[in-house]
């Protein structure tokens, strides 16, 4: 790789610790073309630190980043799979155990007294899939992806500033997920 006017120090991580060091950083991510070996790779670029890091996107990584190939109609399956669990809760959130940003949301949920429906994609067998179809349905890759009342709302930052502009509690209200005299935390 080649970057120009810039001196930041490239680090490569092997497939087994990048998932579960991927939801901890807070970094811009893009793909690139590994022109010496015709390997596609992500780099992901964290601005705080200077510092690129790359790694291979392989087959059996796939289900991190809803690179899985699927068949159309297989996407088909999953994301209706997906949208019948959407139906089937008034919250959903899908998330992974690890993710930080997961936690951030689950917690704040529970603070604000709501009921909701978690599903760990790091602990279901189509998990992968799962996030895939949320991918194609949403145009969101990454966990936590919440849905209220059958309405995509988002992920972390979403869920946070709609907090933060008063807006979460009245749509958990009338989702049913909260009682009426729950409170903006």
């Amino acid at each position: 790789f080649i970057f120009t006017k810039s001196k930041r120090n490239f680090v490569e991580l092997d497939s087994i610790r990048f998932e579960s060091w991927f939801c901890q950083q807070d970094w811009h991510e893009t793909r690139a073309e590994d022109i010496c070996s015709g390997c596609s790779v992500r780099l992901l670029v964290d601005p705080l630190k200077d510092t690129i890091y790359s790694f291979p996107v392989r087959e059996e990584m796939g289900s991190m980043f809803s690179g899985n190939r699927l068949s159309k109609e297989e996407m088909e399956v999953v994301i209706n799979k997906a949208k019948e669990i959407v139906s089937s809760y008034p919250v959903v959130v899908f998330s992974k155990t690890y993710c930080g940003y997961c936690q951030s949301v689950k917690q704040l949920l529970t603070q604000l007294g709501a009921t909701f429906k978690v599903f760990e994609l790091d602990e279901m067998s189509d998990g992968g899939e799962i996030q895939s179809a949320l991918s194609e349905w949403t145009g969101q890759s990454t966990v936590p992806s919440v849905f209220i009342k059958e309405k995509h709302i988002g992920g972390c930052d979403r869920v946070m500033e709609f907090n933060k502009q008063g807006k979460l509690v009245p749509l958990l209200t009338e989702a049913g997920a909260i009682a009426n005299n729950s409170s903006q935390l």
